[in-house]
């Protein structure tokens, strides 16, 4: 019996299975931010940090007359950003699940929802970005001499998302923070 069509069928399957498997894994370089968890079922397709930068947010949900935050607020600070997407397409929370998850768990941790916008509002630019995404929540969150600004940008009916991030203050606390957040936040 012959094991070379069989050894070359085996190695076809797995290299045929490859690209598959590469979509259940994380972009190189990239991990969860160290105060919130991902939702479960997605994977992080991009992320980019600066350990100084700025970022305007929406400061309230009321717009202008240009369909545009009537208030922002500037927040300096060490910066995260991390896209997310849905690993098993199809089968992934909507937008509102995802915005009202990370609204639940800044809110048990103390924090507070500072602007949401529904997607009547997707087609406005509410910040510096270029205003897609079915929904946008503001969230704010402060421990200690730390001001933490999250945004949340679900889009594609909740197919993939956004997490904003910026911690206003000294960064040295980062890591007790996240652990004390992480025992039991969004799990």
């Amino acid at each position: 019996m012959n094991l070379l069509p069989r050894t070359c069928l085996a190695f076809a399957l797995l290299f045929a299975s490859l690209p598959v498997l590469a979509q259940d894994s994380d972009a190189e370089g990239c991990k969860d931010h160290p105060l919130f968890n991902r939702m479960p079922g997605y994977i992080v397709s991009s992320c980019e940090t600066k350990p100084f930068d700025a970022r305007e947010f929406p400061a309230g949900s009321a717009l202008d007359g240009g369909n545009k935050p009537a208030k922002l607020e500037t927040v300096e600070g060490a910066q995260t950003t991390l896209t997310y997407a849905a690993s098993d397409e199809g089968k992934h929370p909507s937008a509102l699940q995802l915005a009202r998850n990370y609204q639940n768990a800044v809110k048990a941790a103390g924090g507070v929802i500072v602007a949401e916008f529904g997607a009547a509002d997707s087609d406005r630019a509410l910040n510096t970005d270029s205003g897609w995404g079915d929904r946008v929540t503001v969230l704010k969150l402060k421990k200690g001499n730390k001001e933490i600004w999250a945004e949340v940008r679900p889009y594609s009916g909740g197919g993939g998302y956004a997490l904003y991030s910026k911690i206003r203050g000294p960064s040295t606390a980062w890591t007790a923070l996240g652990s004390a957040l992480q025992n039991g936040f969004m799990k």
